[in-house]
């Protein structure tokens, strides 16, 4: 078998042992080594941001939480829109990441409220997480002042290119109407 393969492997079949013959025949072709290396920084270490996450979901709260956790960010909650209000008037804000149905007051209203009440300038990138992935629903959330949208459930990926997207700061005020329809498709 050796004469013929470079390996082989015998039934059953794990994605463990999968993985570990794949990386072994690469590392011993030496194909890993020419990738180019990924940064060993989490992208909350090469972009620190301050966020607030808005859902009144336990459930949701937790995955979004674990999501932005994973890419080295600590999140505060709020599970209101009138909460997301408050502590906004509390602390600053680089993004929040706002549901469109909670109870109180919604993400619509809160937007609207903090695009009006707030200066441009103490303005966070706000991006809807929601369930509700019709484009209706997409235009009403740009239509109320939300940077982006992501539809739920919420993909890491996505999550990170909105965040890169949005914190770079020629984007900050730049409309994206193409990338939209990419986050929301993940």
């Amino acid at each position: 078998m050796r004469e013929l393969y470079n390996l082989y492997l015998t039934k059953p079949l794990t994605r463990s042992r999968l993985f570990d013959s794949l990386m072994t025949v690469l590392g011993e072709l030496n194909l890993v080594s020419n990738r180019p290396e990924k940064s060993p920084l989490k992208l909350g270490e090469r972009l620190p941001l301050s966020i607030l996450l808005a859902e009144d979901n336990p459930i949701n709260q937790i995955v979004a939480s674990s999501i932005l956790d994973e890419m080295a960010y600590k999140v505060d909650l709020a599970e209101s829109g009138l909460e997301a209000l408050q502590a906004l008037r509390k602390k600053a804000y680089d993004v929040i990441f706002m549901d469109m149905q909670m109870p109180d007051m919604d993400g619509l209203e809160a937007t609207r409220r903090i695009r009006a009440d707030f200066p441009l300038d103490q303005q966070p990138i706000i991006i809807a997480m929601t369930a509700n992935a019709m484009e209706g629903d997409r235009q009403e959330c740009l239509q109320a002042g939300m940077n982006d949208y992501i539809s739920k459930p919420v993909l890491p990926e996505a999550v990170e290119i909105a965040l890169q997207y949005w914190c770079t700061p020629n984007n900050r005020y730049q409309p994206r109407e193409e990338a939209n329809h990419a986050i929301s498709s993940y």
